[in-house]
């Protein structure tokens, strides 16, 4: 999952950011909140659990969402 796809799963989510293309300390805090709505440790870091639970989230999300 590139640093765009991240933001694009972010923003679907209803996390309000600029998608610029790079993980910066907003992107962090993001996922970070994240993180710890979801049980993982809030690191703030793109690690393959987030990534999972990202892809997994915008999966379940209700229909006409994002």
């Amino acid at each position: 999952m590139d640093t765009l796809a991240v933001q694009a799963a972010l923003a679907a989510l209803g996390y309000a950011l600029v998608r610029s293309g790079v993980i910066d300390a907003d992107i962090r805090i993001l996922l970070q909140t994240f993180q710890r709505g979801h049980g993982l440790a809030a690191t703030g870091a793109l690690t393959l659990d987030t990534i999972l639970a990202l892809r997994a989230a915008v999966a379940c999300r209700p229909a006409g969402q994002g």
